[in-house]
């Protein structure tokens, strides 16, 4: 059975979520780009700082660079991957702010992270003190990433 799906945006955690708890392989869609490109401007339009609205100077950073660095989550979008030997048809975008307050996006397509951040979503468990870690070293040389509270730092009040 094949189920198609279009993931764009925060609301798809839903989506993000039955991937992951049914036994069917569904079909993503790509977004509509008119709906991409007003969301962006929303979030454009929503920025309260310089560097909410020009992102910092940043750009996005891989979540395997990012790990063991406590962040605040604030958002995270979903996006279709490109990459060929990918284990998700699909990738998170985290929206954090770091601990000198700037805010940033980090991308990640491991699986155990994929699933923790649709089930924080879709439970409303954000914003949330996080950080990912390293772990064990797969097959193909890299390292099993993980998402785990970030007690060491606040939430925002």
């Amino acid at each position: 059975m094949t189920k198609e799906v279009q993931i764009v945006g925060t609301s798809d955690a839903v989506a993000v979520l039955e991937y992951f708890n049914s036994g069917t392989t569904p079909v993503f869609s790509k977004a509509d780009p008119a709906e991409a490109a007003a969301r962006i401007n929303q979030q454009r339009l929503n920025a309260k700082t310089p560097e909410e609205l020009l992102g910092g100077g940043q750009g996005l950073m891989s979540g395997k660079d990012y790990a063991g660095k406590p962040f605040m989550l604030t958002g995270v979008e979903w996006q279709l991957t490109e990459l060929p030997n990918a284990a998700l048809p699909f990738y998170a975008v985290l929206h954090i702010v770091d601990l000198q307050g700037e805010v940033k996006a980090i991308t990640c397509g491991a699986t155990t992270v994929v699933s923790k951040l649709a089930m924080m979503v879709v439970n409303g468990w954000l914003p949330r003190a996080v950080k990912i870690v390293s772990g064990k070293q797969l097959d193909n040389g890299g390292h099993a990433l993980d998402l785990v509270d970030a007690p060491e730092i606040q939430p925002f009040k």
